[in-house]
């Protein structure tokens, strides 16, 4: 699917509080949920190579993956009520006339009921409220809805992510041990009378892979040994695919809306370790100044990880500069927004 939206711009950009949640680095996240393993994944030279390649010094997590869940622990719907409190000191006028909102997250924790209505409720917002699950990308398609609701005459638009995804990671899959993070972000999009816009919008799904990372047990429970733990299938397929999909989706966008690579003033991506943030600017051929890497200090956080990103250089960006907002993620589904900045 592709698509364009002109006259839609991103006024502002916001993180949650990461200072509510507890951070560790590398040795203290293996020693807390492998403590029998943890001290020969530290000293051995196949487990220092992997940590070294993922490179994830530092994370924030909600919980230890592994761990009883401590009922008083905080969920996504806090992080993300954190993201719009922060907004709201600033934004106060703005988020007062919002026509929609939209809540994006794999790991909401009230499956069952509308996390946008929940958080708008919680936050004093009123606007019509709905939810977007899509996988890691999802954060990504959030905006990219929102700029069709804009085009469709909505006003303004605040799209929330939200993800504690420490909940759903297996400790004995060291991969994702090492590198998963929780945080929120949110993306305040409007509406103006003329502009470039977002120049593309790309979007889509491979249905012969949604299996291959799963949460298997099915809600509600059908008994108290449900695990609520993701599960990988197909992983070199997928794995392939996806790197190869990485590729593709940003020639694809840039082509799309007529930018050259040299023309692209910042590229935000899904980042899900270091090493793939580091091919990713080789393959590419990309200056580092122009691609904000967060995975290091926050691990991959899922749907808001791209929006951290865009948060940190966002007061920076001027009229006229284009932007890239791609997320390929597990599903497998994709997204990219070319943008050009007003």
């Amino acid at each position: 699917m592709r698509l364009e939206a002109p006259a839609v711009r991103i006024v502002d950009v916001e993180t949650c509080d990461f200072g509510m949640m507890s951070a560790y680095d590398t040795a203290t996240v293996l020693r807390a949920a492998c403590p029998d393993e943890a001290e020969r994944y530290l000293t051995s030279s196949a487990s220092r190579q992997l940590i070294a390649q993922l490179g994830v010094a530092r994370r924030y997590l909600t919980q230890i993956p592994g761990a009883p869940p401590h009922p008083a622990r905080l969920n996504a719907l806090d992080l993300a009520r954190s993201a719009v409190a922060r907004l709201q000191a600033r934004r106060a006028h703005d988020l007062r006339s919002l026509d929609a909102l939209i809540f994006v997250s794999t790991s909401n924790p009230n499956p069952c009921n509308s996390q946008a209505a929940l958080l708008a409720a919680q936050c004093g917002i009123r606007a019509s409220c709905m939810d977007l699950k899509a996988g890691c990308s999802g954060g990504v398609l959030g905006l990219m809805q929102a700029a069709l609701l804009l085009q469709a005459g909505c006003k303004r638009v605040l799209v929330v992510m939200a993800e504690n995804l420490s909940q759903f990671t297996p400790p004995d899959d060291l991969r994702m041990l090492l590198t998963v993070g929780d945080g929120a972000a949110c993306v305040l999009l409007e509406r103006t009378p003329n502009g470039s816009g977002f120049l593309s919008m790309i979007h889509g799904t491979e249905p012969a892979l949604a299996g291959s990372m799963t949460v298997s047990s099915r809600f509600p429970p059908v008994d108290a040994n449900a695990r609520y733990q993701y599960e990988f299938h197909d992983v070199n397929r997928a794995a392939e695919f996806v790197r190869a999909r990485w590729r593709t989706l940003f020639c694809e966008s840039l082509a799309s809306a007529g930018v050259c690579r040299e023309g692209l003033g910042y590229a935000l991506f899904h980042q899900t370790h270091a090493a793939q943030m580091d091919d990713l600017m080789t393959d590419l051929r990309l200056d580092p100044a122009a691609v904000p890497v967060v995975v290091r200090d926050y691990g991959n956080m899922g749907t808001p990880t791209f929006a951290v990103a865009l948060a940190g250089i966002h007061s920076r960006l001027l009229p006229g500069d284009r932007i890239l907002l791609q997320a390929v993620g597990g599903g497998v589904s994709w997204c990219a927004i070319v943008a050009e900045h007003q």
